[in-house]
């Protein structure tokens, strides 16, 4: 939750999955990543925080707001 702004926890399995969290639940397994953020696709997503929007811009996660779905359709995003 100190990474959050919102306090919000539905962000945070993907973020632990992509290694940033407590230690403790970043290397369950022993190892960590256990996804590379340019194989993450977020579609839906409604609102982002500052620094979730700039962790995505530098790590080459690609995310389709729901603005970009209604606009091009689901179809293209999927594409």
């Amino acid at each position: 939750l100190e990474t959050s702004p919102s306090g919000n926890i539905h962000g945070m399995p993907l973020a632990v999955s992509l290694g940033i969290g407590h230690e403790s639940l970043v290397n369950l397994e022993g190892y960590a990543p256990k996804i590379k953020p340019e194989n993450v696709v977020i579609i839906g997503a409604r609102s982002l925080d500052e620094g979730e929007r700039k962790y995505i811009k530098e790590s080459g996660m690609k995310v389709y707001t729901m603005h970009e779905i209604d606009r091009l359709g689901m179809t293209k995003v999927i594409e």
